[in-house]
């Protein structure tokens, strides 16, 4: 009878406890664990779920539900007012599952929801009564979806709203009033939409924006009232539109960083970057040629990115005290000589981070880095260097990371080595990529550095090698022939062979001593002498433009002078010569007569006179060119009744001089 009272008892504790438990337990496909707030989570992303959501089967108290599913495996579900009984939902999210639409009142009565995420899906339509009754949703996530239109006011009903994006969607505008109701909104993210302009009068609703982003909108400009409109702004994101210049972040107050990576910028204007505290400004992968004088006046940057422009140099007169406070420098490939930077990365003495990769670097001075102590990261990577200067090392005590990969290194001395192994710092020295030469006068000095065990300041060991042979960690050798692929690291130090000088003997005829010229360049980033011809005369021209005008003007006007003085001499320049005036009528007839005779025909002519000497005149005067020219078109007689004129030559015949 007791066991009976007691199996009882257990009967009805049982029925109890069943009927105590929630409606719902955990669905077979989904998992149901606590997060590390101590939250009930339901989380269904195996995929391959279609209508009806098995939200019954869901526990009741479930404060987060994720529904997504992997590639390839889809979900196909639609969503209404299905989760009325599950009010205690903090967070929603429905990803990846090919949602149409969102259902009227789909989220009604959900006063905890404060995170929603629709994203992935394809939703192509918003109506206002989408979001009504959660009131206190904070976060909406509509991006990744087919929305082609959005209605004005469609958000009022969510008015603490602080997050909201509708990135990656059809959008072709911002309607008028589309924020309306969202003045405690914070951050927007209206990117990858063909919006093309940004009117500053859709912003006027929500004053508290503190991030937008809009990259790849199609943007050609960005008006400086819109950036008025915007007086809390923080974070401006243009990247990927075709802006051909720095937007006015004068008219900004608060902007710290602005991203305008992949447009069409060529250059910076004079005071572009002064007025806000703005901290970080990134300009990779544009067509940045050139730096007005003070671009960079006034300016607080911290962090500044010029990756991949056609930066042949960093005028000094464009930097001013620009420089100064910036911890991030990255200048990767652009086609800049590193002794171009020699006098402006000393002037960055709070430099924490330097990429310098893919420059076509051959040799880095040893004076570079003479004040950049509290430097920690440098990436030399994808360079032609083959050495590195132990000064540089000494230079930045304060060195973390150390990248020389993908160059053209054959060994590393030992003094190099030495530095390596005896730095405090440095924990990681990049060097893969590097054509090894496994011979002995090469590698031997770093066989002992790779393979101690104790050795952690590289990500080289040898144990990467023989758990991960494939690694890109694992360094191979690239000669002699018969060592080619091999793992350097995994080399035993006594097989590798001695260097043997192959090199064929170098011809008497082209002189005593082979030159050890440099490798171009990689790709675009060729330093031949031609280029650097090119650049140096940019350089000139550019520096001294004013004095080359000014020279220019000063030559020409002196030319001009010259000419108008040549032509005054000439007018008044004449051909003197010496002749005997005739002193009378006779005279004249006599030379006249003579000129006839040599200008008659041949035949008999008469016996030549004797000679006389030559007596001066004390009548001689010296005739012009006009004066001559005269007498010769005059006409004489010669004969009573007869005219002749005399010919236009006249032949003037001196004596000889007693």
């Amino acid at each position: 009878m007791r066991l009976l009272c007691v199996a009882a008892a257990a009967c009805v504790a049982a029925a109890a406890c069943v009927a105590a438990a929630p409606p719902g337990s955990c669905p077979r496909m989904c998992f149901c664990p606590l997060d590390l707030r101590g939250r009930r989570q339901v989380i269904c992303n195996t995929g391959g779920l279609v209508d009806p959501l098995p939200v019954l089967d869901m526990p009741s108290d479930a404060e987060v539900l994720e529904i997504g599913s992997p590639p390839g495996r889809p979900n196909t579900i639609t969503l209404g007012p299905i989760f009325k009984e599950h009010r205690r939902l903090e967070m929603l999210s429905v990803t990846g599952s090919g949602v149409p639409a969102l259902g009227a009142h789909s989220f009604w009565g959900l006063r905890r929801l404060h995170t929603l995420n629709v994203s992935h899906n394809a939703i192509t339509a918003i109506i206002d009564t989408n979001f009504r009754g959660a009131d206190n949703l904070h976060t909406l996530d509509l991006s990744h979806n087919q929305v082609e239109s959005v209605p004005s006011a469609v958000f009022r009903h969510i008015r603490n709203l602080r997050y909201l994006s509708l990135a990656n969607n059809r959008l072709p505008e911002m309607v008028p009033r589309l924020l309306y109701g969202l003045s405690l909104l914070e951050t927007l993210d209206i990117s990858h939409n063909a919006l093309g302009i940004l009117p500053h009068d859709r912003f006027i609703d929500s004053p508290n924006l503190r991030e937008v982003r809009c990259s790849a909108c199609g943007l050609q400009t960005v008006s400086a009232k819109l950036l008025e409109a915007l007086p809390e702004l923080r974070l401006l994101d243009l990247r990927q539109n075709r802006l051909t210049e720095v937007p006015p972040v004068a008219a900004s107050r608060h902007l710290s960083t602005l991203h305008l990576d992949e447009n069409h910028v060529s250059t910076l204007v004079t005071n572009g970057l002064s007025g806000p505290p703005l901290a970080t400004l990134t300009l990779a992968n544009n067509r940045l040629a050139s730096m007005n004088p003070l671009a960079m006046a006034n300016s607080s940057l911290k962090h500044l990115d010029l990756a991949y422009n056609r930066l042949t140099r960093l005028r000094s007169d464009a930097l001013s005290d620009g420089f100064t406070r910036l911890r991030h420098l990255r200048l990767t490939g652009n086609p800049m000589r590193v002794d171009k930077l020699v006098h402006v990365i000393p002037r960055t003495r709070q430099l924490r981070h330097l990429e310098l990769a893919e420059m076509g670097i051959t040799q880095l001075p040893g004076d570079l880095l003479r004040q950049s102590r509290h430097l920690k990261s440098l990436n030399m990577s994808g360079n032609y260097l083959s050495e590195f200067p132990v000064s540089a090392l000494f230079a930045t005590p304060h060195l973390t990371i150390l990248d020389l990969s993908h160059n053209n290194f054959r060994g590393l001395e030992r003094d190099l080595v030495t530095a390596f192994t005896t730095m405090a710092s440095l924990e990681k020295v990049w060097m893969q990529g590097n054509p090894w030469q496994c011979q002995r006068c090469h590698v031997a000095p770093m066989l002992d550095w790779l393979k101690d065990p104790h050795a952690s300041r590289h990500p080289h060991a040898e144990s990467v090698c023989r758990i991960m042979p494939m690694s890109p960690r694992c360094l191979r050798c690239s000669g002699p022939p018969e060592l080619a692929g091999k793992e350097l690291q995994l080399l035993d130090k006594a097989h590798v062979p001695e260097c043997v000088d192959d090199a064929p003997a170098w011809p008497a005829w082209l002189g005593d001593k082979q030159s050890d010229e440099r490798r171009p360049p990689r790709d675009h980033l060729s330093t031949d002498s031609s280029k650097d011809m090119t650049e140096s005369l940019d350089i000139f021209f550019g520096d001294h433009m004013a004095l080359i005008v000014g020279v220019g003007c000063g030559l020409v006007l002196a030319l001009l002078l010259v000419i108008v003085a040549a032509l005054l001499l000439a007018r008044r320049h004449s051909a003197l010569y010496y002749t005997n005036e005739p002193a009378d009528q006779d005279s004249s007839q006599k030379l006249m007569s003579r000129n006839n005779n040599d200008n008659s025909p041949p035949g008999p002519r008469s016996p030549p006179r004797a000679s006389t000497p030559y007596t001066p005149r004390s009548g001689a005067s010296i005739a012009t060119i006009e004066e001559v020219d005269s007498i010769a078109g005059s006409t004489i007689d010669l004969q009573v009744g007869k005219e002749l004129r005399a010919p236009r030559i006249v032949r003037l015949a001196a004596s000889p001089l007693p």
